[in-house]
Formats: C-alpha cells, structure tokens, sequence
C-alpha cells in the first residue's frame, strides 16, 4: 500500500470518526504510520479498525478490535466485521457503522473485557499462591511461563531421593492438582496421614 493511499484510509477514518460522534478519535501513533489499516478508539475501549480490501477496491472493511490474543482464547462473531463502498459519505459509513457494527461488537467487547478482568485477577491470585508454594518447598521450579490467558501454572518438584511430580494451579489457586512419583512408602505414609487428618 503506497504511502498516498495510507493518508487517504487516514483521513476517511478521520472523518468517519467525527460522524461517529463524541469520544471517536483516530490513533495517529507512528506505530501504525504504514499500516493498511488506520484505527478509531472509541468510548469504552471500543476500536475499529477500517482499510481497503486489497482484492474490492471499491470497498472498505470496518471491523471490531478485540484485546490482543481474545479472539483464540475468546472467540468473538463474525458480525463484528462490515463492508461498505468506499465512495459513500463519512456520515453515511457511520450510520451503517453504529446500525450493522457496534450493536454486535460493543456487547461482545464488553463481555470480553469482564472475562479478561476477571482471568487477570485470578492470574495475580495464582501468582501468590505460587509464591507460597516455592516459600515451602525450595526449588519447586515452573515448568511453563504462566499467563491470564493460559489459566494455569504448573511447578515442577525438585528431584530427590529419585522422586518426582508436579503441582498445577488452576484459576485462581485455591485448589491444586499434585502429582507425586517415586516416592518412598514412609514419606507417602506420612502424606496419606496429613491428608486425612486435613
């Protein structure tokens, strides 16, 4: 995509998201200085991206944007995406915006935004406890990055005695699944005992 052609995709979301109404701006970051599509944050999070489509000249796409890595781990509807003729007026791609558009991507926006909060606030959760578990046990090592999205943090147990296993943390932490191999019978003894007693 040439660099005119950016400038004029720029300048129709500009112009787009002064129809749209108060709060609709356009990101005017560098970052996306050469990107095909220019981007127009509007209230509440919402983001949408408009850009040529490269095989309908004659047409542009306006789609919902969702927080990074939400549409595989929080599949959002295929609605969330609309066309329109490129040569229509910025008033007119913004009725059609607010009437085929945002009535399926703003309430999908929101939905996903509270599962985001909510995964980030059972990952800090899961965060402590994990912290808890390497206090008591030294050693105990993670076996893979934990993130919100993830949903789980799995530790390894250190080696000894030729003993091994695995603690994994679901949510929030406050259950665990462990998993212990190798372990001599006096040590599983003493484990079934606490157990019971718990």
């Amino acid at each position: 995509m040439s660099y005119t052609e950016t400038e004029i995709t720029r300048q129709t979301a500009g112009m787009v998201a002064t129809a749209l109404g108060d709060g609709w701006t356009v990101d005017t970051s560098e970052n996306f200085a050469e990107h095909r599509d220019a981007y127009m944050d509007g209230p509440d999070g919402a983001r949408l991206a408009l850009g040529p489509i490269w095989n309908k000249p004659d047409r542009l796409e306006i789609r919902g944007v969702y927080p990074a890595g939400a549409r595989s781990v929080y599949p959002a509807p295929a609605r969330s995406v609309i066309t329109v003729d490129r040569h229509r007026a910025p008033d007119a791609i913004a009725r059609e915006i607010t009437r085929r558009l945002l009535p399926g991507y703003l309430p999908e926006l929101a939905r996903i935004d509270e599962r985001v909060s909510h995964d980030v606030t059972a990952y800090r959760a899961r965060c402590k406890a994990t912290q808890r578990l390497q206090a008591a046990m030294p050693g105990l090592s993670e076996d893979r990055d934990d993130t919100p999205e993830r949903g789980r943090a799995t530790l390894r147990l250190p080696h000894k005695d030729h003993a091994w296993g695995d603690i994994e943390l679901w949510h929030g932490g406050d259950t665990v699944n462990m998993s212990l191999n190798s372990l001599p019978l006096d040590l599983a003894i003493k484990i079934a005992r606490l157990v019971a007693n718990a």
